[in-house]
């Protein structure tokens, strides 16, 4: 299924109300044509971003199932994409979750397991210079793909998830390295958030959902080569990405 283009590039909106019209036209065209979400995930989780695209907040797009893609199958870049690579940690839900969240609820109580994320965005804008928060959740926040990561550790973890390195190296060449707290500064802040997003608009929380919590490290481009993130003690992710003329092929 397509993702919407409303052709909403160049609006700039001051406030939020704009910008969750503009998801729930998403959600709703998913909800037509009958296809279940694998999740969410949160984006502009750096509270730098926020003013820079015109947000108060962090932004939640959607996961759906075609978006992921098989461990150890390689990866076709589309020329005529904007394919980024993003590392991420991501939380399979254990549970349902039927309440609403307090300020102070520890939203672990909820997951199963933690687990190593790359992220495939596609930041397919004409003109990235006039971008604004409501082509980014309009665009269900440059959802195109993601790897998951066989590596699970049963929460709660006996480690801090938000005191370890994580790093990516293509073809032998270190290109990013971050803290696993990621832009909220907490791994627990940002699932918190995420999920009470997903709950203020009355979208569903179930069991074996993957929620990701936002980039570490932000965005690098994904040129070809071999790739090898490390997310100490969640274990690594390998995957190769080649050029070619198919978006993300499995």
């Amino acid at each position: 299924m397509p993702l919407p283009q409303p052709g909403l590039q160049g609006v700039h909106a001051a406030d939020l109300i704009e910008v969750e019209r503009c998801l729930d036209v998403f959600q709703q065209t998913v909800a037509l044509d009958d296809a279940p979400f694998a999740g969410y995930k949160a984006g502009l989780t750096a509270p730098a971003s926020w003013s820079r695209f015109g947000a108060g907040e962090p932004v939640r797009g959607v996961l759906l199932p075609q978006g992921e893609r098989i461990p150890g199958r390689v990866i076709i870049r589309d020329p005529a994409a904007n394919m980024m690579i993003e590392l991420e940690l991501g939380f399979v839900m254990g549970r349902d979750v039927h309440q609403m969240l307090w300020r102070r609820d520890n939203p672990f109580r909820w997951v199963a397991v933690v687990i190593p994320v790359i992220e495939f965005p596609d930041l397919a804008y004409a003109d990235t210079s006039k971008v604004s928060v409501v082509d980014i959740v309009a665009t269900n926040v440059s959802a195109a793909g993601y790897l998951l990561g066989t590596e699970r550790k049963t929460m709660p973890v006996d480690f801090s998830l938000d005191a370890f390195e994580v790093s990516l190296e293509r073809d032998g060449e270190r290109i990013l390295a971050a803290s696993s707290a990621g832009g909220l500064g907490s791994q627990r802040r940002a699932l918190h958030w995420l999920m009470s997003n997903v709950q203020h608009f009355q979208m569903p929380l179930t069991s074996d959902m993957v929620l990701i919590t936002g980039a570490l490290g932000g965005m690098i481009a994904a040129e070809p080569g071999h790739y090898v993130a490390d997310f100490g003690p969640l274990g690594q992710l390998e995957f190769t990405i080649e050029a070619g003329d198919r978006f993300l092929r499995r």
